[in-house]
């Protein structure tokens, strides 16, 4: 459709202290984020609340090694998901 926006996640490592995730066209709503390891585990979830447009959050990330991480967006209908490298 015209002027809607394609949903997306974008996900990188804020100088080590933070991982900056900006959601962008998502349905609107209340979400988990939820911040696993290379292996699978969980780390960390946190509750967001997203409202449209392009918005972004920061996720304390500054005891976790240098690695690949993996952050699921969930709700009650959708999941969205993206890989980054912490440096």
């Amino acid at each position: 459709a015209i002027g809607t926006e394609t949903p997306e996640i974008k996900v990188y490592d804020n100088r080590g202290n933070n991982i900056s995730l900006t959601l962008t066209g998502i349905i609107k709503g209340n979400y988990n984020v939820a911040l696993y390891d290379i292996t699978g585990r969980l780390l960390q979830k946190t509750a967001v609340n997203y409202t449209g447009g392009t918005e972004s959050f920061n996720i304390p990330a500054h005891t976790y090694p240098a690695g690949k991480y993996q952050v699921k967006v969930t709700s009650a209908e959708n999941t969205y998901s993206a890989s980054f490298l912490k440096l």
